[in-house]
């Protein structure tokens, strides 16, 4: 009976998919809500594939109370998205921005892709010199040691440093993809960026890269494409969904790679990586198991916002020893707006996010403006995170930082770009 929960979320949340497909010419496709939707859908249909084969089932608990409500979370993000709509005037016709400015953006963003790569280097250097290299799960281990022994050496300032280069490095990836988006997609630009993205990631054992590139490239791609007749061009569909498959066939064998010692593997090993993205919902039906009988304070946003995080009560939770075999799992987006509000009110504010984001989003598209585009960016990588999130959105803060230094100097960079193009607006 439970897991029909999980099917009449993942139908809820397809049907909103379907609505907006259908009204795409009057607010667009690809926004901050589709990705929501969809990345919930997935993971709705990865939780009832769990649920239904024992052998991948191996840490999770009842989902007798996460079932229920995760039917009410898609419930209130359906309502706060749609209402979003009623606030919102129809702007018709496609995203269309400046292909020169936004060329000249994209040539001056790609420098720090470069150097993020040059810093994913680095990183990599540090800990093989440190630790010697004798398998990617090692490596893996090794990066999380270094982070503890080292809070103000080379790795610590490198690492600082990288984190903003590597959020320009994102920006810089938006730019190419909402270039190829207003011409044509172009497999060899594309492939050479995603080398370049890669590094960073790559330097502390992670996989989250690869769906992070998807996350930067395709969706803006398909966002300024949203509002035309065809999504893409024949030519270019075989090209992009194998390049779609390909990419997710990275984050399994990664997966595995990474966390398996032996040189067996089953194919359970490779479904588990595949079918990672409930391990959020994982996290959330421990979490509803263990601390529904006990009180907690409230901490009132300090976990979904990422501020004083480290003196709550969703910490406590975490560091206790129940929770011991559950600290490889990512906690979603669930389990900290539970601690922040409760059980009623995470389902309250979750709404009036959902609310908010959109209505941004959809406001910020009408102008047709870049920084608005970056910005609605923002809030679909912020949704993309919710399944898997640790809370604060890996940084949403952070990015929006950055992305209001880049907006404080645009009227230095629209005058050098208009100079360096004069004669072609004569």
């Amino acid at each position: 009976m439970i897991i029909s929960y999980f099917y009449f979320s993942a139908f809820l949340a397809g049907i909103y998919l379907l609505f907006i497909y259908k009204n795409r010419f009057k607010f667009g496709f690809v926004l901050p809500s589709t990705v929501f939707m969809l990345m919930w859908t997935i993971a709705c249909i990865s939780s009832i594939v769990v649920q239904k084969n024992k052998d991948l089932n191996e840490f999770s608990m009842s989902y007798d109370r996460v079932g229920i409500y995760m039917f009410f979370f898609i419930i209130s993000s359906f309502l706060g998205f749609i209402l979003a709509r009623f606030f919102t005037v129809r702007r018709k016709g496609p995203v269309n921005i400046n292909l020169l400015w936004a060329k000249y953006l994209s040539s001056k963003l790609q420098i720090f892709l470069y150097l993020s790569f040059l810093l994913g280097l680095l990183r990599i250097f540090i800990i093989v010199r440190t630790f010697g290299f004798e398998s990617l799960y090692d490596y893996r281990q090794n990066v999380f040691l270094m982070s503890k022994l080292e809070q103000n050496g080379l790795w610590y300032y490198v690492s600082q440093i990288s984190s903003y280069v590597y959020i320009l490095a994102n920006f810089a990836v938006v730019m190419v993809a909402l270039k190829q988006a207003q011409t044509k997609f172009n497999i060899k630009e594309t492939a050479i960026f995603f080398l370049l993205y890669s590094a960073q990631a790559l330097s502390i054992g992670g996989r989250m890269f690869v769906l992070d590139f998807i996350s930067c490239f395709f969706f803006t791609f398909f966002l300024v494409r949203g509002k035309n007749k065809k999504l893409m061009a024949t030519q270019e569909f075989s090209v992009i969904f194998i390049s779609i498959v390909f990419l997710i066939g990275i984050v399994m064998v990664l997966g595995v790679l990474r966390n398996n010692r032996d040189e067996k593997v089953s194919k359970e090993d490779y479904y588990t990586k595949l079918l990672y993205i409930q391990d959020g919902i994982i996290y959330t039906s421990v979490t509803f198991t263990l601390a529904h009988n006990n009180a907690y304070e409230l901490d009132y946003g300090k976990n979904i916002s990422s501020i004083d995080r480290e003196n709550t009560s969703f910490q406590k939770f975490r560091d206790s020893p129940q929770m011991e075999n559950y600290i490889p799992f990512v906690t979603g987006v669930i389990a900290p707006l539970y601690f922040d509000f409760g059980y009623i009110g995470s389902l309250i504010v979750w709404l009036i996010i959902c609310f908010i984001f959109e209505l941004i989003s959809l406001r910020a598209l009408n102008k047709n403006s870049i920084w608005g585009l970056l910005l609605v960016f923002l809030f679909m990588r912020f949704f993309y995170d919710t399944p898997l999130m640790i809370a604060g959105g890996r940084g949403l803060f952070r990015y929006l930082f950055v992305l209001g230094v880049l907006f404080l100097f645009r009227n230095k960079l629209k005058f050098d770009f208009v100079r360096a193009n004069i004669d072609k607006f004569k």
